[in-house]
């Protein structure tokens, strides 16, 4: 049974949060994964996001960055980069190397040089981007993308929540349909299959048992972010964690 060692642990925490309740992070001595308000992409203030890195860095807190949600059909493909480059600006000055964006409907095909050039800016930037599955039926548009532009900077973030609710098939099913390395981050979060309500872990219908059953049996080494709703929800989701072995 492969434990999830400490150092590769993370908690989804908004910036706002991040800001107002770092005695939660102190307290679970985790990571974190940052989430930005796509209202206020264009509002952060800099010395505030190196006050917070210095302080994460005196504690030995990791941290990568969740890019903005943005809707394709309201947004448009050149906001969608925006938002991109402007998340690559913040994870500098906070001193993180990894972002985690959502794929969006821009698959494959048309929108494959816009790939290539995210991965070429990764890698000029030393930044890692994980391509993150969230109402795709399944892995085929983002395993395209990956091994199509084959760069060490762009890999994939496997949600087991929203694969539970939107995907064909089942997520241990799934998890083998990513070949070699590609998964360099699971998101972990409970539901009920009809929507991503974000419950914590063991409250809803996923069988995390048999997802983890089916990971060891994989040579993957990912890291783990909790996305809980509250405070409840992430310690519900660290004694669940505990409580299987996994922690």
């Amino acid at each position: 049974m492969k434990k999830i060692q400490k150092n590769k642990l993370f908690i989804q925490i908004t910036y706002r949060d991040l800001l107002e309740k770092l005695w939660l992070i102190y307290l679970f001595k985790v990571n974190c994964e940052v989430y930005l308000d796509p209202a206020k992409i264009n509002s952060y203030n800099i010395d505030e996001i190196e006050r917070a890195a210095k302080l994460l860095d005196k504690r030995g807190i990791s941290r990568r960055v969740h890019a903005p949600v943005c809707d394709p059909d309201k947004e448009g493909f050149d906001k969608y980069k925006e938002i991109y480059y402007k998340t690559s600006r913040f994870c500098k000055h906070l001193g993180a190397d990894t972002i985690v964006m959502h794929v969006e409907g821009y698959w494959p095909g048309e929108h494959m040089y816009m790939w290539k050039e995210i991965a070429d800016f990764a890698d000029k930037n030393s930044i890692t981007v994980l391509l993150e599955n969230h109402q795709e039926i399944s892995a085929r548009p983002i395993i395209k993308i990956l091994t199509a532009i084959n760069s060490d900077r762009l890999k994939a973030c496997f949600d087991v929540g929203h694969f539970y609710v939107f995907a064909e098939k089942s997520v241990t099913l799934l998890l083998s349909d990513y070949a070699g390395d590609l998964i360099k981050e699971i998101h972990l979060s409970d539901n009920l299959g009809d929507m991503d309500s974000h419950l914590p872990l063991g409250k809803g219908k996923i069988n995390f048992l048999s997802f983890f059953e089916a990971l060891d049996k994989t040579s993957l080494d990912p890291y783990y972010t909790l996305e809980a709703k509250d405070l409840s929800g992430i310690i519900k989701g660290i004694l669940y964690l505990k409580r299987i072995g996994r922690l």
